[in-house]
């Protein structure tokens, strides 16, 4: 199998994206060549981003961005997409981005632009300035196998063997609520329709069931383990969260991981710290079980370091009570010797308190709720998280939620 690249552009370098494409496809004497991923259209303006492009991304072994003056002068498409490939390779290191600068667009204009936090200038951008020279560096650079399974359908894998113990029938009605298209239900590719209802429902296109809640209701009449329902539950709630905003999260937390550091982003909501921000761990980290999410609220008392500290402490003490035991002071000293495992929501506080509490906890990644809408800090530096929540969207998916933990008896 040939490897896939998604190629990334602007919709008015219609030319140049082919001219990469068709070299690509074609391969040289040492790569078969790729399979590309590209739309077109995908960039108009006005146009809702498509997505099969969220599909295109999910599957392919490698992306590529072309960075032209024409990309540049509106590059809010190929900022999501510059994002959501970043996201890929945070949860895949064998999976490469490669850039393109053309015309007259330096690094600097992409930092300023926004791609800064995507660590786009941290990668040594491709040389060539055309076609075929940037199909030559990125086959010379990039996989020449398929290799082994995108983190999508890894998770498809994982979801469909919780699914894998449900009767003939009950498949079949999954399959049709779900709104798939009719399956050939053989016994020699069961496995294969399993994988299909699982990367639907993963797609977040619940079809007749609605929401979350009404899915794990009808798995539980099923049969479907308690222990299945949590799994099912941890990587189907979060799928309402766009690509882009998860892609932006994502970032922060590969960014804490990759420097064994703290990180920072602003979030908007009207339940974030006892909701939203899990949703977007669960979303950006679908494998990292090893993470935490702090439940801290604002207190009645003078809201500052040495409140929201005290709180920190005693939510560690309550919750990992093996590890975390003592005053302050030591549970301080000893979160500081992990790398970092913790998630910390809170009101997004003033420049002097977040410094005191970054210098105290340098492993946290510390999430800033700004309230129902996105407001600017007065500080810079957390990666902003965007598109901002929409609120009627977050409380209906957060009352799902809670009704999928009951039926799930979590």
């Amino acid at each position: 199998m040939n490897p896939r690249v998604f190629l990334s552009h602007s919709s008015k370098d219609e030319a140049l994206t082919r001219a990469v494409a068709d070299a690509l496809t074609a391969g040289d004497p040492g790569h078969p060549g790729f399979e590309v991923l590209v739309d077109y259209a995908c960039l108009r303006g006005g146009e809702a981003w498509p997505t099969q492009l969220h599909a295109m991304m999910a599957f392919a072994h490698a992306g590529v961005l072309l960075l032209s003056r024409q990309a540049m002068d509106r590059p809010d498409w190929v900022l999501k997409e510059a994002y959501i490939l970043t996201w890929r390779q945070s949860l895949d290191p064998t999976f490469k981005v490669f850039y393109a600068l053309l015309d007259d667009v330096t690094r600097d204009e992409i930092s300023q632009a926004g791609f800064a936090p995507a660590n786009l200038p941290l990668i040594q951008s491709l040389q060539a300035k055309d076609g075929p020279g940037i199909a030559a560096e990125v086959l010379r650079l990039g996989p020449r196998a398929g290799g082994g399974s995108s983190p999508f359908e890894e998770l498809t894998t994982k979801l469909a063997q919780h699914l894998g113990g449900l009767k003939r029938k009950s498949l079949d009605l999954l399959a049709k609520k779900l709104e798939l298209a009719p399956l050939p239900w053989r016994p020699d590719d069961e496995d294969s329709e399993v994988a299909q209802i699982a990367a639907r429902i993963l797609s977040g296109e619940l079809g007749a069931y609605v929401s979350v809640r009404e899915l794990i209701n009808e798995l539980k009449a099923f049969s479907v383990s308690g222990d299945s329902l949590k799994a099912i539950i941890r990587w189907v709630a979060p799928c309402w969260l766009t690509p882009e905003a998860a892609g932006r999260f994502a970032v922060v937390v590969a960014d804490a991981i990759r420097r064994g550091k703290g990180s920072e982003a602003v979030l908007n909501g009207s339940c974030v710290i006892p909701y939203t921000s899990t949703m977007f761990l669960y979303r950006a980290q679908p494998f990292g079980f090893h993470w935490r999410v702090t439940s801290i609220e604002g207190g009645t008392n003078q809201v500052d370091a040495a409140f929201y500290t005290g709180e920190i402490c005693k939510w560690l003490r309550l919750k990992l009570p093996d590890d975390y035991e003592g005053d302050d002071a030591r549970i301080i000293a000893l979160l500081k010797q992990e790398p970092p495992f913790l998630v910390v929501p809170l009101p997004a506080p003033d420049a002097a308190t977040f410094k005191t509490l970054r210098d105290r906890f340098p492993s946290v990644v510390f999430v800033l709720w700004t309230g129902p809408a996105l407001v600017p800090l007065e500080f810079a530096g957390p990666v902003v998280i965007e598109p901002p929540i929409d609120l009627e969207r977050e409380t209906e998916e957060h009352l799902s939620w809670r009704g999928a933990r009951k039926a799930a008896q979590w």
